[in-house]
């Protein structure tokens, strides 16, 4: 079974390319959650560095780890990894 080198080569770079996009999208969702009193300055701060550091070659891997121990943490305990109060400026119940 032989694979075409030119096409694993297209679909490598629409992939690099495609992951850049995603993480350029998450930071701007990070932004947006602050914004709206969603998350904490620290979980924003803290979030918004992982995702410019998962857009680096060599960081994808701490990154990715980074987002699945805090979702997996978020997840099982049903509490958020950065505990500060935060004060939303809307009510998501009163929408």
């Amino acid at each position: 079974m032989s694979v075409d080198k030119g096409f694993t080569v297209k679909a490598w770079r629409y992939a690099k390319y495609g992951g850049k996009l995603l993480g350029l999208g998450g930071i701007g969702l990070t932004g947006y959650q602050y914004a709206n009193g969603e998350i904490s300055q620290t979980e924003a701060t803290v979030d918004g560095i992982m995702g410019v550091i998962g857009m680096t070659g060599i960081g994808t891997l701490p990154a990715a780890a980074y987002f699945g121990v805090k979702a997996y943490h978020e997840i099982t305990t049903g509490k958020r990894m950065y505990p500060e109060i935060i004060f939303p400026t809307r009510s998501i119940i009163n929408d």
